[in-house]
């Protein structure tokens, strides 16, 4: 159990209605693409050296909903790929939608099929969607890094305050739309792709239902634990305390400045740091500049 527990109240979105808008232009997301690349390509040239990784990303598989308590999956030593799926201590979710029905994605409602404009708020957030757009290149949702082309993705601007995880559900063409995006600051924007890699076509965007969690605070535990990134993308996490610390998990994006590339957060995994020690870490998908550390939190057991 984490020893920092946020206290959260629910939300409920309301519907909204709004006339349709879209252009059907295909857009790239250019920088975005192009920052990918250069990552996969840092990824295949430095992924291999010498120093000992905490070991593989992968993406964690939670069926529960947004809100309810989320337990990390992680097996003992591993780096994990972590979905906004995973609320991770729970949440102050706000739905707009059951999740059941025609489709199994978290916040999807059958009953829910509202055209958009854009920018388009989702209803219950200050979540706005400000382009649709086409993308290709190497795909980060999921931890594979395999390269895709011309799939589905949003931009999504954080009005707001601070999201741990959302789920939003798009229609287009008779197509499903999955987007998840996990640990979003206030005022932030983000680029996310569909969760399915679902080939993009142009039409008319419909809204289907979304649930989104909040967050008071990224907290990094300053008080009990120095965080250090460097230059060789190595992260040096030292133990304020002389108490032993069972784990620790460090949450990181992508970043180009302060846009963020990709809902998913990844996640690197210490266990065992005792009183006053020092370790270092070097997980497989950060780059000292490319990547933010989000928050870091530490738990009473391992695992």
């Amino acid at each position: 159990m984490n020893r920092k527990e946020k206290n959260r109240s629910r939300r409920e979105s309301g519907k909204k209605k709004t006339p349709l808008s879209r252009n059907g232009k295909v857009l790239i997301l250019v920088c975005a693409a192009a920052l990918l690349a250069g990552a996969a390509v840092w990824w295949a040239l430095e992924g291999g050296h010498g120093k000992e990784n905490s070991g593989r990303d992968r993406q964690t598989a939670d069926t529960d909903r947004a809100g309810e308590k989320r337990e990390a999956q992680d097996s003992a030593g591993d780096d994990g790929a972590k979905s906004g799926e995973e609320a991770k201590d729970g949440g102050n979710a706000g739905s707009s939608g059951t999740g059941s029905g025609e489709n199994s994605a978290i916040g999807f409602d059958p009953d829910i099929r509202e055209e958009m404009s854009l920018p388009y708020t989702v209803p219950g957030t200050q979540l706005v969607i400000d382009r649709v757009d086409s993308y290709s290149g190497v795909y980060i949702e999921d931890g594979s890094d395999e390269d895709v082309e011309d799939i589905f993705a949003i931009h999504v601007q954080n009005q707001g305050e601070n999201v741990e995880y959302s789920s939003i559900n798009l229609e287009v063409g008779g197509k499903q739309l999955n987007f998840e995006i996990s640990d979003l600051p206030a005022g932030s924007g983000i680029s996310v792709l569909e969760s399915s890699r679902t080939p993009y076509e142009s039409g008319a965007v419909l809204y289907r239902g979304s649930q989104t969690a909040y967050i008071d605070e990224f907290d990094m535990m300053s008080a009990e634990l120095g965080i250090i990134v460097g230059e060789d993308n190595g992260v040096t996490v030292t133990n304020l305390t002389d108490r032993d610390i069972p784990c620790i998990r460090i949450f990181y994006k992508f970043v180009q400045e302060d846009e963020y590339l990709g809902g998913i957060t990844y996640t690197a995994k210490i266990e065992e740091l005792e009183g006053n020690g020092t370790t270092t870490v070097y997980p497989s998908h950060f780059s000292a500049k490319g990547s933010r550390i989000m928050m870091v939190r530490t738990y009473d057991t391992a695992g």
